[in-house]
């Protein structure tokens, strides 16, 4: 897990009531995703709550290098946690693999 995810993670844990906070994968699972993205050479990703960016973060890493193309799309309907992702996946230099939507996924 690199040190930008790292602090996420737990910036998260502290920001955020239990209810809300139990919506990060764990880091285990965030490598399995990135692992999973990695193995299926995937070049566009659609995921469907953003959170904090976590998750989305994870995936990028593995499209790093596969040309300009390579794309996640993730949809987040929640105002607060689409602007706190937004600051984190700016922060950590792989925005430009990211496209983030606000709204509900039904009609974005």
């Amino acid at each position: 897990q690199s040190p930008h995810l790292k602090s996420i993670q737990e910036k998260t844990v502290s920001s955020y009531e239990f209810e809300d906070s139990r919506m990060l994968v764990p880091s285990v699972q965030g490598a399995f995703l990135k692992f999973l993205v990695k193995i299926s050479k995937a070049t566009r990703v659609l995921e469907i709550g953003t959170f904090t960016g976590y998750s989305a973060l994870w995936m990028a890493e593995s499209l790093q290098g596969r040309g300009s193309e390579a794309k996640i799309v993730t949809l987040e309907k929640n105002e607060e946690f689409f602007k706190v992702a937004k600051e984190n996946i700016e922060s950590s230099g792989l925005g430009h693999l990211i496209e983030m939507k606000l709204g509900d996924a039904r009609e974005t």
